[in-house]
Formats: C-alpha cells, structure tokens, sequence
C-alpha cells in the first residue's frame, strides 16, 4: 500500500452492470493507489481456469495502466 503522500482508495460496486433509467451514467476513476469491488457471486463454485482468466484481465489492465 502506498506510504507517502495522498493514496486513492476507490470503491466499487456492480461492475459492467448496464444504468438504471434512475441512475447517472458512471464516471471511471482517473486513477487508484487501492482498488475496493464488491463480491456478489464469492459463494459459488466456478468454472476451472477462471482465477486465472480474471488474473489476465488484471495483469493486461495493470501492464497499460487503463479500462479494459
């Protein structure tokens, strides 16, 4: 965790989840020291392969330092 300085903690919730008539269009963060996501679906079994699937998706993301 960063020591000096300000550290960015964002949180989220539903991600990829489609806006609500209700709800404002979400804005991406510009940046995070610390990200925070909920974890709807932690109780159930998945599919093999799929930690390493999500470890990719991390890794590719961290690796240009953006979206998807």
């Amino acid at each position: 965790m960063p020591k000096a300085g300000k550290t960015i903690i964002v949180f989220s919730g539903d991600i990829g989840n489609t806006t609500k008539s209700y709800e404002r269009p979400a804005t991406p963060p510009s940046k995070a020291d610390v990200l925070v996501c909920e974890s709807t679906y932690g109780d159930r079994e998945h599919p093999e392969g799929c930690a390493e699937l999500l470890a990719g998706i991390v890794n590719r993301v961290v690796k240009r330092a953006g979206p998807w």
